[in-house]
């Protein structure tokens, strides 16, 4: 009732059902960028548009806020960065102007909550991309099958073989001699034993004969006279 009243005094014309909204202050805040948010008693839905710096007019943006009254609170303010001012108006009896003037024509935008109007200069926040749900029916809807068997321990490799020889091949039998090869190796076998008792048989003689030779020598050595000593 008393924000009708107040409406009422400063001249707002309601349209019939709507309930006013009132302009009570204004803040300039940094936010990664120059932010204007308007604090309002209700909800309003604000209508934008930027215009190009024309004469001695800068490049800004202006908000109309229908069926809103405006507060002698609500003064304007000094801006930051590439935001010059904030400068508020009375566009017609029912309509509240809210005029930012810009350094350079940049982009903004406008959200809107309950009792607040933010305008943002400057490009739109990244908003992180969520990611999209598969189609239905597609592997990822499917059941969850069994967990997978633990991995197995894969025992480590045999030794790679050791190449053995096989034994050396036993001396191959000497081939039988030829027949009459034989008969000449007996022959020489026979010759030689032959010989060797000839050999035997002499041997006495030719000892006897020395051991004779020997006692003749010694004989005649005793009888020599010229062994004797003179006298």
């Amino acid at each position: 009732m008393r924000r009708l009243a107040a409406a009422l005094a400063l001249g707002l014309v309601i349209p019939a059902g709507a309930r006013p909204a009132v302009l009570e202050r204004v803040e300039v805040v940094e936010d990664g960028g120059p932010l204007v948010r308007l604090h309002v008693s209700e909800p309003v839905t604000p209508v934008a548009h930027a215009l190009p710096a024309e004469g001695n007019l800068p490049a800004r943006i202006y908000l109309d806020l229908p069926v809103t009254a405006l507060l002698p609170a609500a003064a304007p303010r000094r801006g930051v960065g590439p935001l010059l001012r904030v400068r508020l108006g009375r566009f017609d009896a029912g309509t509240v102007r809210v005029v930012l003037d810009l350094a350079t024509a940049m982009p903004f935008t406008v959200e809107t909550g309950t009792r607040t109007v933010n305008v943002r200069l400057g490009p739109e926040p990244a908003k992180a991309e969520r990611p999209t749900p598969p189609p239905p029916g597609s592997p990822a809807d499917a059941a969850p099958g069994p967990p997978a068997p633990p991995p197995v321990a894969t025992p480590p490799s045999p030794p790679p073989p050791v190449a053995v020889l096989p034994p050396p091949p036993a001396e191959m039998a000497k081939a039988p001699e030829p027949s009459d090869v034989q008969a000449e190796r007996k022959a020489l076998d026979a010759e030689g034993r032959s010989g060797s008792a000839g050999d035997r048989g002499q041997g006495p003689s030719s000892l006897e004969a020395l051991g004779s030779a020997t006692g003749a020598a010694s004989s005649s050595s005793r009888d020599c006279p010229a062994s004797r000593n003179p006298a």
